[in-house]
């Protein structure tokens, strides 16, 4: 037996290869914190200003997303301290929970005034830590840190975006289905400054390059209903559902676990083989499960949400089957495959609604549920909000995987007629009382920053700038901490040509979010407006670091250095972007500018040319091309052209005009 002294060394020098390590990344960890280095991973975070309350963390998502591709709740500011005698109600989800395509006429938000209304006597607080593009992994992290919220209802609405959001089988946002061992330690690291440190330096250079590009980005990422790592996801699901109920229960909440409804009836399967048979045979369900591109639930994902619950004891709200009651869901009911319109939005949170009062066991005088129309009339929702929602939706359809639907024609159509529907039934009276209604609910509701955007939407339709900037004005007053706010508020400010309220706001917005392009790009446009040239390039500069593929960006750069006299940059700028669009409309029309202005007409043909091939029907482009042909003593074809014009455009009075000139009729 060796000696005791012996020992003692040995277990010493044990000691020592162990925790020897552990001391010195925590040094390194400390002086990482202490020069301020990395950022804050828990989702809720203590506001600088008041140190009693919390809100949202704006870098929360970094761990899981490419740095242009960051997510972030809707504006969160709550008191740690729950107010005596309220209760705090809680979702959680991607972007459907969240109430895209406008989440103040989201799922949640009718759930508030519904309950607000029929409990007057009661107080009711709604946290909505939904947050676009993200799946279990996320809310996992979420749910996590929500367990210091003293919560009375958690409501767990998710499944679409398991196999397209992080660490699914489709992702593009990192690694494709690792083993859960594997991506949670790789998020426990990523929560310590050494391992943000180490992300920056091996991974962050490359994927900071990556930006949002909508559904688009998965194109390439086929998922068949056979495919092996399908069943990774399935399982993944199951074990963080589990988790997320687990923190529900720690943080003293009633957990309430929804399966998701989908658009059976008017949705064909994105992308598989047999999309347009299933479609025409009505095979609805069939339809969904035979996705690959699994962008919505399928019936797998619902079936382990009502077995998950079951096991852990909690209350499981069948949505998908009480959307199904009497018929497969639709448009009616939803924007697009997933998202609801309001009548959906209105019909899951009287689910919500019911479950809640249950629940909670709410006593007292209790008022009959607000009506849809009511809902729509205490939140603002107005045609000209509906019209909005449409066009954007328009967009959405006009891109792949949708544009490749059978039915996307079909889907058109239905948009253009309802927005020239809506667009009749308005009238001066109709928008004059729809302003009174915003007047009379802000009295009541004034730190509801929801209603305030959309009283600003409302009064800039209606040109009523100066109006519109005050609310955005309150608003960003109201969520400070949020970078949106002051940037919607410097975008009001620079409509209406105040460009010194519009810089500071946006510099605001810069100062919360330095890589804030948008807010970037407008300080460039503000100081160009000014003649500020330096100022302009500068910020210009700060566009294209943090937005490498920002077209636009790009081109007004070079069109304030061609203000500036700065001609042979200019063109740089502009040729820039052919690295990103080999065939870039814009590009082609800011060179073919350029050279015109420059009287090289040779060149200016030539961009013109490439302009109108792209598109043929653009009245303005072969003007343009006319001209820089006539001003090489092309005459014919120049005259050609121009009468191709007046085909286009029957009052085009420039090239009435330049007939004229030339002694010719039209």
């Amino acid at each position: 037996m060796p000696p005791k002294n012996n020992r003692r060394k040995w277990a010493f020098r044990l000691l020592s290869i162990l925790l020897g390590p552990l001391i010195f990344f925590g040094v390194i960890e400390l002086v990482l914190l202490v020069f301020g280095f990395g950022y804050q991973t828990d989702f809720l975070i203590t506001d600088s200003k008041d140190k009693n309350k919390w809100h949202d963390n704006k870098d929360f998502s970094n761990r899981f997303f490419p740095s242009q591709m960051t997510r972030t709740s809707q504006p969160i500011l709550i008191p740690k301290q729950k107010p005596d005698k309220s209760y705090r109600i809680v979702i959680f989800g991607g972007s459907a929970a969240m109430g895209d395509p406008d989440p103040a006429f989201g799922p949640l938000r009718i759930l508030e005034v519904m309950l607000k209304d029929a409990y007057q006597e009661k107080n009711f607080e709604f946290i909505n830590t939904a947050v676009t593009a993200i799946n279990s992994h996320v809310v996992r992290e979420i749910a996590s840190d929500l367990e210091k919220t003293d919560s009375d209802v958690w409501i767990i609405y998710m499944g679409n975006n398991e196999v397209y959001g992080p660490f699914g089988a489709g992702t593009v946002f990192g690694s494709v289905a690792p083993p859960l061992w594997m991506s949670r330690s790789g998020l426990f690291f990523q929560s310590t400054r050494i391992g943000q440190l180490a992300y920056n330096l091996f991974e962050g250079k490359e994927k900071s390059k990556k930006a949002w590009g909508g559904l688009e980005m998965f194109l390439d990422s086929l998922i068949s209903s056979d495919d092996p790592a399908l069943q990774r996801v399935y399982k993944n699901y199951a074990s963080n559902l589990g988790d997320i109920i687990d923190s529900g229960k720690r943080a003293g909440a009633n957990v309430l676990v929804s399966s998701v409804a989908v658009n059976l009836k008017d949705c064909p399967p994105f992308r598989s083989n047999s999309a347009k048979k299933l479609f025409l045979e009505e095979k609805f369900i069939n339809a969904r499960d035979e996705d690959s591109l699994r962008f919505r639930a399928d019936s797998k994902i619902n079936s382990l949400a009502a077995e998950v619950a079951m096991s852990k004891g909690v209350q499981f709200i069948d949505a998908e089957k009480m959307f199904s009651k009497n018929d497969f869901p639709g448009d009616e009911l939803f924007v697009d495959h997933v998202h609801f319109t309001f009548k959906g939005s209105y019909f899951l949170a009287r689910l919500f609604a019911d479950q809640v009062v249950s629940t909670l066991k709410l006593e007292g005088s209790r008022k009959d549920w607000l009506s849809e129309e009511d809902c729509a009339k205490r939140l603002g929702l107005t045609p000209i909000h509906r019209i909005q929602i449409l066009r954007e939706m328009q967009q959405w359809f006009s891109k792949a995987p949708f544009r490749d639907q059978p039915n996307y024609q079909e889907r058109d159509s239905k948009i253009v007629s309802e927005i020239a529907r809506l667009n009749s039934i308005q009238s001066p009276q109709s928008l004059d009382e729809e302003e009174k209604n915003f007047e009379s609910l802000l009295i009541d509701n004034s730190n509801d920053w929801q209603l305030r955007k959309e009283f600003a939407v409302h009064l800039a339709a209606r040109k009523k700038y100066n109006e519109s900037s005050i609310q955005y004005q309150r608003m960003a007053e109201i969520m400070p901490h949020r970078p949106e706010m002051w940037y919607r508020l410097g975008s009001s400010c620079q409509r209406r040509g105040n460009l010194y309220e519009a810089q500071k706001a946006f510099e605001k917005a810069i100062k919360i979010k330095p890589n804030f392009y948008q807010a970037h790009f407008q300080l460039a446009l503000c100081f160009a407006e000014q003649k500020l040239w330096s100022e302009s390039d500068e910020y210009f500069k700060s566009v294209v670091k943090y937005k490498p593929d920002f077209q636009m960006g790009w081109i007004r750069w070079g069109q304030m250095l061609d203000l500036s006299g700065e001609s042979s940059e200019a063109i740089k700028k502009y040729e820039s972007v052919f690295e990103i669009v080999p065939n870039s409309l814009s590009a082609n029309k800011a060179l073919a500018a350029h050279y015109f202005k420059a009287k090289e007409y040779k060149k200016s043909e030539k961009y013109f040319r490439a302009t109108v091939k792209i598109t043929p029907q653009d009245a303005e482009s072969n003007l343009g091309l006319a001209l820089s042909l006539i001003k090489q003593r092309k005459a014919d074809e120049g005259v050609s052209v121009l009468r191709y014009v007046l085909e286009i455009d029957p009052n085009n009075s420039p090239a009435k005009r330049y007939l004229k000139q030339l002694g010719l009729s039209n």
